[in-house]
Parts: C-alpha cells; structure tokens; sequence
C-alpha cells in the first residue's frame, strides 16, 4: 500500500484533476469478506459509505450535485 500511496501523492499533486480515495471496507468484527479476500455485500457498503464524503466533495468541485 505504501507503494500507492506514495504514486498517487504524486500524481495528485501533478496532475489537476486527479484524486486519491482511500477507502476503508473493514469493520471491528473483520466479517467484512466472504473468503477473506473479496468483500461480501457488507463489505461493499461499508466501502461505498467511506468514499461517499469524498466523492460529493469532488463532484461538488465540478457543479455535479
């Protein structure tokens, strides 16, 4: 993950209309993927919940309400 984070710093910061998301799919119980790898449908919501602000906030930036 260091290897992302640290590309997508840079990236962003070249780049005008780029962004970098993190989200965060994983709850306290960690029941969040049915395999242990690959969400399951509580997984893909908690995922989707934790970009949501984030997302609105860069749509928003381009009048998309």
């Amino acid at each position: 993950m260091h290897t992302a984070d640290s590309l997508m710093a840079i990236a962003v910061k070249r780049y005008k209309d780029v962004y970098y998301i993190r989200p965060n799919a994983t709850d306290q119980a960690h029941d969040t993927s049915v395999d242990g790898v690959h969400p399951g449908d509580h997984g893909y919501t908690l995922w989707a919940e934790s970009i949501q602000k984030s997302l609105k906030r860069i749509l928003r930036k381009y009048g998309i309400k």
